[in-house]
């Protein structure tokens, strides 16, 4: 198996409020620590529009999934000492 490469940022692209819209799911991911070394993500977050203003149930980095994928993907390179 092999995974397709991709250009991989070193800093995160989450979403702003704007670009939130109902009935999408969407991934919240952080880090436990400042060094951005230990992630923990949510999956299947909804959000609730109200006067065109859209805002996760809880709010964090909110990611679609490739952009979610993109963040873990810099993690798993920064634990390596590659990033």
């Amino acid at each position: 198996m092999r995974f397709e490469a991709r250009e991989l940022h070193p800093y995160a692209e989450p979403l702003t409020a704007s670009e939130l819209r109902e009935g999408v799911t969407y991934f919240l991911v952080n880090f436990v620590d400042e060094k951005g070394l230990i992630p923990y993500s949510t999956t299947g977050h909804s959000v609730e529009c109200e006067f065109d203003m859209c805002l996760p149930a809880d709010m964090g980095f909110v990611f679609e999934y490739e952009r979610a994928l993109n963040v873990l993907l810099v993690c798993s390179l920064r634990r390596r000492g590659l990033a």
